[in-house]
């Protein structure tokens, strides 16, 4: 799928030039809602989005999901400013979340199920046991109060 390709393009690229990853952040949000309207579209006269099937269907299954695995998202990005450097235990758990992302994100049109994410979890879980895994990774590839996008509100 082209999400999938567009997720291993970024992490093949491995780069922290903050431009390239917005583009690509953007083109993944773009197929990400498109999927979502083209599959919701109802063919009338008046061409309108079904919204009510959507949030009957789709989204009261998912944004539970999404917020619990979105969590998960400064890890992955803590392992890939660091994926020259890791072990192969991290890159194992890089290669795992990654998955994660790529289903959730390719589940745009249809409900998560459940059973897989916990898997891709379980997975996660028993490789971090060793806590000291982390602590040579930098996390300075970025400002800290800023985050990935550089345009995090900072509190007045």
């Amino acid at each position: 799928m082209l999400i999938d390709q567009k997720l291993n393009d970024i992490s093949i690229k491995l780069t922290n030039d903050r431009e390239h990853i917005l583009k690509e952040t953007k083109e993944i949000l773009i197929r990400y809602i498109s999927k979502i309207l083209i599959e919701f579209h109802s063919i009338t006269v008046d061409s309108t989005f079904d919204l009510t099937d959507y949030l009957n269907e789709v989204y009261i299954y998912n944004i539970d999901t999404w917020g619990f695995v979105i969590a998960y998202f400064p890890i992955f990005e803590l392992l890939y400013f660091n994926y020259t450097n890791l072990s192969k235990e991290q890159r194992f758990m890089f290669n795992t979340l990654k998955n994660l992302f790529q289903y959730i994100i390719n589940s745009a049109n249809e409900p998560i199920n459940p059973s897989k994410v916990i898997s891709y979890l379980r997975i996660l879980n028993i490789r971090s046991n060793n806590r000291s895994s982390f602590q040579k990774l930098s996390h300075s590839s970025f400002s800290q109060d800023k985050g990935i996008t550089g345009d995090t509100f900072e509190p007045q």
